[in-house]
């Protein structure tokens, strides 16, 4: 149990954890085996930091963008959420 929770603290989903248990019993497994799967998760965590500070720079220019005293009606965060689902519905109904 503890291998799969320090897997999964690590960020290995189930299904990768399955394969690393796989490589600790097989005995012709090698290590570099396992280093090429802990890279691959690094390059999914890099990802996902990249797409968060991206999340995070565009909510800093929202909030920048907003003044206080404005009505809701031209609140630049809520006109921006209301943009992004009508882009949404666009690019859906194009699919159809």
């Amino acid at each position: 149990m503890r291998f799969i929770k320090n897997a999964q603290a690590l960020g290995f989903t189930l299904r990768e954890i399955a394969e690393l248990l796989a490589l600790r019993v097989a005995s012709t497994a090698r290590c570099g085996e396992v280093q090429e799967k802990a890279r691959a998760k690094l390059v999914q965590v890099e990802s996902k930091i990249d797409d968060l500070q991206a999340l995070a720079r565009a909510l800093e220019s929202l909030i920048r963008a907003c003044s206080v005293g404005r009505p809701t009606g031209h609140c630049p965060i809520l006109m921006s959420l209301e943009e992004e689902t009508k882009a949404g519905e666009k690019k859906g109904a194009a699919k159809r």
